[in-house]
């Protein structure tokens, strides 16, 4: 196996130094696929396909049609099809792992910071005096779950429409996967906990906003009546000069 050779996909940007790309991406973010023949035992380069002659032990997703069959995990494929119809197969698997990367991206983000908003749950309710200094933070996470939400809705369409220029049988095999990997299951589950981070945190904004007119508003009031209180002041003072001034 150490001797083998295999067709490796690596996702890299555009303009890096290839000669070709094999397919172009432009959602969620600018991306292309690169095809390498390498051989098996080459350490792995970022996010990359290894098309393998043998699918390594080990649980994967596995899409049947009539003799043809290919294996998938993150990373690592196998396909068994007839040369006519291997490449349909191969586009739609190259095109398949670029966008589940991407939902798996978005949701390691997700996961990352559930820990974190189980902490700032209480700003949504209540601030306390001490919690101020919490305020800048609480503003970056809204503006972090607020890109979060406009990568995934560059990605959702392409997670339901199989892109235009792919063959209709690699279009079929790509919704099969599709389906096998439940992406629509988990482009929803995604959102729905993406929304309730950005009511979260849209809540403790307008909490802080809140603590800040009540905790400082009153004192801006007081500075307003203190000035227009030392203006009457002087204006009075002016009048009883004046006044003394036409008795003499």
């Amino acid at each position: 196996m150490a001797d083998t050779t295999v067709r490796r996909f690596r996702f890299i940007p555009p303009g890096s130094p290839v000669a070709k790309p094999y397919r172009g991406f432009r959602q969620p973010r600018p991306m292309m696929a690169v095809e390498e023949h390498i051989p098996a035992r080459e350490e792995p380069h970022g996010l990359e396909l290894r098309l393998m002659p043998q699918m390594p032990a080990g649980p994967c997703l596995t899409v049947k049609s009539g003799k043809r069959k290919a294996e998938w995990r993150p990373g690592q494929a196998c396909v068994a099809a007839p040369n006519d119809t291997c490449e349909d197969i191969v586009a739609a698997l190259v095109e398949f792992t670029w966008y589940e990367s991407e939902l798996r991206r978005l949701e390691a983000a997700l996961a990352e910071g559930y820990a974190e908003t189980e902490r700032d749950l209480e700003f949504a309710y209540q601030i306390r005096k001490g919690d101020t200094v919490h305020r800048d933070r609480v503003t970056e996470r809204m503006q972090h779950y607020a890109q979060l939400r406009l990568e995934f809705a560059q990605l959702d369409f392409f997670l339901h429409t199989p892109c235009g220029d792919l063959s209709a049988e690699s279009k079929r095999w790509l919704k099969a996967f599709f389906r096998k990997a439940d992406v629509e299951a988990r482009a929803e589950a995604f959102s729905d906990q993406l929304e309730l981070r950005e009511e979260i945190y849209e809540a403790a904004a307008d909490r802080f906003t809140d603590h800040w007119g009540w905790a400082y508003g009153h004192k801006l009031e007081i500075t307003i009546i203190v000035l227009l209180i030392v203006e009457i002041t002087f204006m009075a003072t002016e009048l009883v000069l004046y006044i003394r001034d036409l008795g003499e």
